[in-house]
């Protein structure tokens, strides 16, 4: 018995082979006719039958399916070429067209369920073990600011120095607008946030052991972003609360790296959903004129969001002169004296020319200074 899934269509084919596998095949059994692709993995099945058309059918989505052991078979408008080809693109395995023969499909189905037999692990690789026996119930920090600031520098320096080679912290990629923690570190861009959030709430130990990824050398695991922006609408906002929480069980600290828009937009709802998290916010500035004007408009939205929660401002100093530093100094008092917390303002030195050459190398902190600058931080946070 091969167990099937169904992508949910409209189109009277999906009713038509259902019906005809319900009432006659012995040997091909639907278990789900799912809506939602985040609610895909809570059945047990071997193999998806989608329509050709569905959004779901990108080069990711095929891949995480595969990923699993699993197969797909697309369903096809015989009078569309091109729908049939996209399925074969995005790694689909079979293309069916909709008009054929029930018995065909199941024929189909056992062919792809041949292909991808279920996953064994060898006994001399046996499977990672999850990190999330110990429940720590950790706090989520997030971590962002307006366009142009890179914050993930500074978040990848603050969960070095919350970890401290001690604790275990995760980062996880919640920019929908610019993930960059893959390209950052050096990491695959599969799985991440979207493989994850797909899980269904039980899978935990899964979660831990196949999506996230160790920055060498550090006690810091990361939750890569999109691999493309575009697939921001696959991230529900729920789905993304119920990952995070699970990693926030699992870990010292959840550090949440999330996008320059924060707008009441379905656009931002990642960014959203991980700010009304957060139990601190550290917002990234530049200590320019500009760059605070900019930095204020972000913390006031930041704030609508999560209401109340501390912010810690963050500001990543240039090359100013002695009465230029005065005048930022105290415009970013302003600045954090109008947002909740504890008042104070962390300046962070620039990229020097030695860093900016190492930035690329997957190190979380290469410069001396941002990581004494980081600790100072962490220890704010902490408090």
């Amino acid at each position: 018995m091969v167990p099937v899934a169904f992508a949910a269509s409209s189109h009277p084919w999906q009713q038509r082979l259902n019906r005809h596998l319900h009432a006659y095949s012995t040997d091909v059994q639907v278990v789900a006719i799912v809506a939602d692709p985040g609610d895909l993995w809570e059945s047990e099945w071997r193999v998806l039958v989608i329509d050709a058309a569905s959004p779901w059918l990108t080069t990711e989505f095929c891949e995480d399916v595969h990923r699993r052991s699993r197969g797909i078979v697309a369903i096809y408008d015989p009078g569309d070429a091109r729908r049939k080809q996209r399925a074969l693109d995005a790694g689909a395995d079979v293309p069916l067209e909709w008009d054929a023969e029930p018995a065909e499909l199941v024929a189909t189905v056992h062919a792809v369920a041949a292909r991808w037999p279920p996953r064994v692990w060898a006994t001399s690789h046996p499977r990672p073990t999850a990190r999330a026996v110990t429940r720590r119930g950790g706090p989520i920090i997030a971590v962002g600011g307006p366009p142009g600031t890179r914050p993930e520098r500074v978040a990848l320096a603050l969960a070095g120095a919350l970890a401290g080679g001690e604790l275990p912290v995760c980062v996880v990629d919640a920019n929908e607008v610019d993930p960059s923690l893959a390209v950052r570190l050096g990491l695959h861009p599969q799985p991440n946030v979207a493989t994850a959030a797909a899980r269904p709430s039980t899978c935990l130990s899964e979660l831990v052991a196949e999506d996230l990824q160790e920055v060498p050398a550090t006690r810091v695991w990361a939750l890569v972003g999109l691999a493309d922006p575009a697939q921001w609408s696959t991230v529900t906002g729920q789905a993304l609360r119920r990952t995070v929480q699970a990693l926030a069980e699992a870990h010292a600290y959840v550090v949440a790296l999330v996008g320059p828009i924060v707008e009441d937009q379905p656009r931002f709802t990642m960014s959203r959903t991980a700010l009304s998290m957060a139990q601190g916010i550290v917002a990234v500035g530049e200590a320019t004129p500009p760059g605070i004007a900019a930095l204020t408009g972000w913390i006031a939205d930041a704030v609508r969001t999560s209401e109340g929660t501390p912010v810690y401002p963050v500001a990543v100093q240039s090359d100013l002169s002695r009465s230029q530093r005065a005048d930022v100094a105290e415009a970013l008092a302003k600045v954090a004296r109008l947002a909740p917390g504890p008042g104070t303002v962390t300046l962070l030195p620039a990229p020097g020319r030695r860093d900016r050459a190492r930035s690329w190398d997957g190190r979380v902190a290469p410069d001396r200074k941002l990581a004494a600058a980081a600790r100072e931080l962490a220890a704010q946070v902490r408090a």
